[in-house]
């Protein structure tokens, strides 16, 4: 049986040879059907920023509504000079 949370949020990283190898990246809950909005969740947006002179790639969440409407929510780096970087430990 397939299941699928419309509303799940997630960024995971893929490893080769315990080196950083592909990100995939995903907000929840972006549509206007009738997959979003229950238990109080709020619809997101996923931005990616490309910096080209750079090589990075920055990606955050925005939230539909709310106070949190200017904020960058989870915000990553994850590529840097050209290449997949694992996420800071904190």
């Amino acid at each position: 049986m397939w299941y699928s949370d419309h509303v799940n949020e997630y960024c995971g990283l893929s490893m080769n040879e315990d080196k950083p190898a592909l990100w995939m990246c995903y907000g929840g809950a972006t549509g206007f059907g009738g997959y979003a909005g229950y238990g109080g969740f709020h619809r997101k947006i996923r931005i990616f920023d490309f910096d080209m002179n750079e090589g990075r790639i920055t990606t955050w969440k925005r939230v539909e509504y709310g106070e949190d409407t200017a904020r960058r929510l989870d915000e990553l780096i994850i590529v840097d000079a050209g290449r997949p970087i694992a996420p800071m430990q904190e």
